[in-house]
C-alpha cells in the first residue's frame, strides 16, 4: 500500500492570489522544518512542481535516505489566469459574479 503525504510548499507572504507565478517561499523558520521532516518517513519519495517555492521547499526535506524526484510541471496548484497576482478586493471590484463564486462555491 501506498502512503502519501501531501506538505504545501512554505509560506510566500503575498498578499495576492499566487498561482502559476514564481514567487519564492520562506524558508528561514528552520524550527518547523525541522519538526515536519521529523514527520516524514526518513526513506519517502520526494516530489514538487516547477515553482520555486516548491523545489526549495522539498529540497528543505532532502536527506540521506530520501530520493528527489524530478519536478513536475504537472504538479502545480491552479493557474488564476489574470487573477495572479492581483489583491482579493481588486478581484471582487473587476469580476464581482465569479469572486463570489471563487470563495461560495469552491471547486
Amino acid at each position: 500500500m501506498t502512503t502519501w503525504h501531501w506538505v504545501r510548499h512554505g509560506p510566500t507572504h503575498q498578499k495576492t492570489f499566487v498561482g502559476w507565478r514564481d514567487v519564492p517561499a520562506d524558508l528561514s523558520d528552520t524550527a518547523t522544518i525541522a519538526r515536519l521532516n521529523a514527520q516524514l518517513p526518513s526513506d519517502a519519495l520526494l516530489i514538487s512542481s516547477d515553482l520555486i517555492r516548491c523545489v526549495k521547499t522539498a529540497d528543505a526535506l532532502a536527506g540521506p535516505g530520501r530520493q528527489r524526484l524530478p519536478h513536475d510541471r504537472e504538479m502545480r496548484e491552479i493557474n488564476f489566469g489574470i487573477w495572479d497576482g492581483m489583491h482579493f478586493k481588486d478581484i471582487a471590484a473587476r469580476d464581482p459574479e465569479l469572486s463570489r463564486a471563487f470563495w461560495e462555491t469552491p471547486g
